[in-house]
């Protein structure tokens, strides 16, 4: 799946696919599944993870960018967020979880017997 969201001003292309969780560990050290599982909502039912939801951002649109995953550095997700006002993210942050949330629901229909 792809989708175009604007941050900080600038609208970039996000991908989200089956590789998406393995490429976010294999960066991160970390499991997106576990995450999600583990996260609390607010009042809305919404989840509440920026750190995740950053890092994952920057997963999607590298992913987007057909960008080489291997040689990718927790210093080049550094680099990359210095682009961003501090609150840039943030306020996407809803829409971008939504996006990522929506690609791991399956597209099979089941057929009636």
């Amino acid at each position: 799946m792809v989708k175009t969201i604007k941050v900080g001003g600038k609208e970039f292309i996000f991908a989200a696919n089956a590789a998406t969780p393995y490429r976010y560990k294999q960066l991160f050290n970390e499991d997106l599944f576990t995450i999600f599982q583990n996260a609390t909502k607010n009042e809305d039912g919404n989840i509440v993870l920026a750190d995740t939801m950053t890092r994952l951002a920057f997963v999607m649109i590298k992913q987007a960018e057909k960008a080489d995953m291997n040689t990718i550095t927790i210093d080049d997700f550094y680099a990359w967020l210095e682009d961003f006002a501090p609150m840039d993210l943030v306020l996407v942050g809803e829409e971008i979880v939504n996006f990522y949330m929506s690609s791991t629901e399956g597209s099979i229909i089941p057929k009636k017997k």
